[in-house]
């Protein structure tokens, strides 16, 4: 096979900007993503150098392309002018290195490690070095929760309040996703003093963040212990399930045996998920609906009943008399 070690594979799986972006895509970092993903309108001939091996080697090669022109950009345009020098570099990293580590070509990086460099050399005016601890996938985690919160305590901007709101609940489900991460760095960082880059940048955003992350984090373990809750009842709902199936099956020996097993199995499944899982807070509102109103449409067929001398209905919000009149005859 032709050049196994050299050809570089890109699966079809999202970014962690694909990801995250429905939940994220408020935050500075996410919207200069944007910028930095942009199609390329020139710049064809920038990384003419790279093989062409392969669809996966083109693919590289755009990637290389986008990096001249944004490592141009973030120095010479102007739309860059409202962030700062050295957030426009951790924005560049996390942007390649999201390509990178998601193609799963962090051993093939020096390729494009050589064109920044290259690039550094012949230009004077870029101030933005490469940064190869990207590669591990906790630096990206930590730039998120660092620009979540720089966002959602900004002051000197016109967000509006709702904007904030729906960022804040984006962000809860994304630190829900990487808690268990994000306490692995804990624990090594702080518990094991460690001192490697990543628990440098750790420091950095606890130091910063401490506060803000404990009122998340109790959010965040109260959801997952309920959800752990939820599984493990689900768990034995299915060992139940499968117990009354089999029981059904042996003592009857019929279709209808197994119909009647089933049955129960699915009321009983019904009956747990209604009580005791999320599940249950979602339908319960359609339910006491539909109650309310057969309670409603009850007490009105009562208010309707004749009665001799005089009928009363009652409105929600007023009362009516109507005189009723019974025929005799003479």
């Amino acid at each position: 096979m032709e050049d196994d070690e050299d050809s570089l594979v890109f699966p079809d799986i999202e970014t962690t900007f694909d990801k995250y972006k429905h939940l994220l895509d408020d935050l500075p970092l996410f919207k200069y993503y944007k910028h930095l993903d942009e199609d390329l309108r020139s710049y064809n001939n920038a990384c003419a150098e790279f093989p062409q091996k392969s669809d996966a080697h083109i693919h590289l090669t755009d990637i290389c392309k986008k990096l001249v022109r944004n490592l141009h950009n973030i120095s010479q345009n102007d739309s860059y002018n409202n962030i700062d020098k050295n957030k426009r570099c951790k924005y560049l990293n996390y942007w390649l290195y999201d390509y990178i580590l998601t193609y799963n070509t962090p051993n093939n990086d020096w390729i494009l490690h050589e064109k920044w460099q290259n690039e550094l050399e012949k230009r004077n005016d870029i101030d933005c070095e490469y940064e190869p601890y990207y590669k591990n996938n906790d630096f990206h985690i930590i730039d998120i929760i660092v620009d979540f919160y720089e966002y959602y305590h900004r002051t000197d901007d016109n967000e509006l309040a709702e904007k904030k709101t729906n960022a804040h609940r984006g962000f809860i489900e994304f630190f829900k996703e990487n808690y268990k991460k994000y306490k692995s760095m804990e624990d090594k960082c702080l518990n094991q003093n460690g001192q490697d880059k990543l628990c440098k940048k750790f420091h950095e955003c606890n130091e910063k963040c401490r506060s803000f992350l404990s009122t998340i984090e109790s959010k965040v373990k109260t959801h997952l212990e309920v959800e752990a809750k939820s599984y493990n009842l689900m768990e034995k709902v299915k060992q139940t399930f499968g117990v009354l199936i089999e029981k059904a099956s042996s003592n009857i020996g019929s279709s209808i045996g197994v119909s009647a097993g089933s049955m129960a199995g699915i009321s009983f499944i019904s009956l747990i998920l209604y009580k005791f899982t999320p599940f249950g807070s979602f339908v319960r509102p359609f339910i006491i609906n539909k109650i309310g109103n057969f309670k409603y449409l009850e007490g009105e067929n009562e208010m309707l009943a004749h009665s001799h001398q005089m009928m009363e209905l009652n409105s929600n919000k007023r009362r009516y008399n109507f005189a009723y009149h019974s025929v005799t005859n003479s």
